[in-house]
């Protein structure tokens, strides 16, 4: 099944799993169109009631669907986690993140730059972000940064 979009109705945490890649969180959700499945996490706060979310349909039992359940649409990204196509820049600055491929610090460097900027709209002095370009843009910013740091 492909990727979807809807609010997630209800979540409801379901125990945990000691995976060969370390503890999982199970989670049953429930989506304003219908669809009920199970997801695992890394982490013991998953996506919120009441969020808009993604999801996709990995497979089925007795037990129900399971799936995937993120914050973020992952329909253009290939793989390796490099942007397939890109929205238009403000800037012409080359971008290290993007162009450098198969990089485990490329990876490292993206996930760093979204915790910052989730950390910041978490915070009580939220920067000051027009729209979602701009949050953007300040993410891959931020991950180029830490980029050529890492690679110094």
């Amino acid at each position: 099944m492909s990727e979807v979009q809807s609010i997630i109705k209800n979540v409801q945490s379901s125990g945990t799993w000691d995976s060969p890649h370390g503890m999982l969180y199970k989670f049953d959700y429930e989506f304003e169109d219908g669809m009920v499945l199970s997801a695992n996490h890394k982490t013991e706060q998953p996506v919120a009631a009441g969020s808009e979310a993604f999801y996709t349909v990995t497979g089925e039992n007795n037990f129900g669907k399971r799936g995937k359940v993120s914050r973020t649409s992952t329909a253009n990204f290939n793989g390796g986690g490099a942007p397939q196509a890109q929205a238009p820049r403000s800037n012409t600055a080359p971008r290290a993140v993007a162009s450098a491929s198969g990089d485990k610090d490329r990876a490292f460097a993206l996930s760093y730059a979204k915790d910052l900027a989730v950390a910041n709209l978490n915070s009580s002095v939220v920067a000051p972000y027009g729209s979602n370009a701009q949050l953007m843009e300040e993410l891959f910013l931020n991950a180029d940064t830490m980029l050529i740091w890492l690679k110094k």
